[in-house]
């Protein structure tokens, strides 16, 4: 039985999000979206909105959580044994394999036989989430928003996040 923890800041949560998602849940067992807490980036969103636009985005089989401390320790606690991994772009792939090869060294200092599992961007979402923020300080509608974010998550940022924000 495979159990996938994928780590990510869903700052919103994208299609990009959602499709890496699927196709992890579509390869394994479980699939546990993890929003963990990264001290190099401040959230646009805040945490309870992050957690609450995955979850508009997500089937209801995916548990969706935040969690605290090193990704490694978290997926151990949870019994995942894959930590699952999105690819957009070379940067991505440079960037993944030294955390690849940080997160390997810690799993096996504490013998926890976690791997790593990764997935590739379809040619429609390879977006990074900062270029969503983008269009959201601008004040983008639903229609703009709804190419880089499921609907569900277009209409709550323009219905719910714009009328609390000035």
């Amino acid at each position: 039985m495979s159990k996938v923890l994928f780590a990510t800041s869903m700052d919103p949560f994208s299609l990009g999000h959602r499709d890496m998602a699927l196709q992890f849940l579509r390869q394994h067992d479980e699939l546990v979206v993890g929003l963990g807490e990264n001290p190099k980036k401040k959230g646009f969103f805040s945490k309870k909105d992050r957690l609450h636009l995955a979850r508009l985005s997500l089937p209801d089989e995916v548990e969706v959580v935040a969690y605290s401390g090193p990704t490694i320790e978290f997926a151990h606690q949870i019994g995942a044994n894959i930590l699952g991994r999105g690819l957009r772009n070379g940067y991505d792939l440079n960037y993944e394999v030294e955390l690849q090869f940080q997160n390997e060294a810690l799993a096996a200092e504490k013998d926890y036989g976690i791997d790593t599992f990764y997935v590739l961007a379809t040619t429609k979402t390879p977006i990074s989430s900062s270029k969503i923020r983008e269009l959201i300080s601008i004040r983008a509608g639903k229609k703009a928003l709804s190419y880089y974010v499921t609907p569900e998550v277009a209409n709550w940022i323009v219905d719910v996040y714009y009328a609390r924000t000035p």
